[in-house]
């Protein structure tokens, strides 16, 4: 058993620098110096094997089988947002993952959009809101409700004036954290974060209608 210079055995008081031992100028006078150093190493080790307690890496994020392709791409966004940093890079990345990593039945919807000219986000969000909600039997008035949903969405998506300037591929963005520095992830226009874009906004408002005209009936 290890001891201190006192003859004292090393305790967890020792080791943790709590009580006699808490300042440095004492643990160094009175611990044997191989303990401190295997102290050292232990901590280290255990440091190293820590995993991170940080969001999901974009990666792995996928569609479920009955998840909402809003929902899901709101995952994703947050997630591109907080792990990449290059502003044309995370347009690129929730661009290409929102196809690759959505459902089948989504994926199969987005294939029918024309190759050209190639597909953007927007594009993708509105042919699966106009093509996987299919509406329910018996339920009038609610395809009415869905395309003016639709609609909405699409003016405010594809509105010229203020989609991005596009950017030379060698085009470096300085960083900043503001809203009316960053194009939204989901309609592309600066002035708000995703969590705040009309589109997602629309989308909700459906959603509520939905699940209004159900207990309605």
């Amino acid at each position: 058993m290890a001891k201190d210079i006192h003859g004292d055995e090393i305790t967890l008081k020792h080791l943790m620098g709590e009580g006699d031992w808490e300042t440095p100028v004492k643990q160094a006078s009175d611990i044997p110096r191989p303990v401190l150093e295997k102290v050292m190493r232990l901590a280290e080790k255990a440091f190293l094997e820590m995993r991170p307690s940080g969001p999901l890496h974009y990666l792995g994020i996928f569609q479920g089988p009955s998840e909402h392709y809003l929902q899901f791409i709101e995952r994703l966004s947050a997630a591109v947002e907080q792990q990449v940093d290059d502003e044309i890079a995370r347009r690129q990345v929730v661009r290409s993952l929102a196809f690759t990593h959505a459902n089948e039945v989504c994926k199969k919807t987005m294939l029918t959009l024309p190759k050209t000219p190639k597909p953007i986000l927007q594009d993708y969000i509105q042919v699966v809101m106009e093509v996987v909600p299919m509406m329910a039997p018996g339920c009038p008035g609610r395809r009415d409700q869905h395309h003016r949903t639709v609609t909405a969405a699409t003016e405010v998506t594809q509105t010229p004036a203020t989609m991005p300037t596009p950017r030379t591929p060698g085009q470096m963005r300085r960083p900043s954290r503001g809203p009316a520095d960053r194009p939204c992830a989901l309609c592309g226009k600066k002035g708000h974060w995703w969590q705040a874009c009309p589109l997602k906004q629309e989308f909700h408002k459906f959603r509520e209608s939905k699940e209004s005209g159900k207990k309605g009936r």
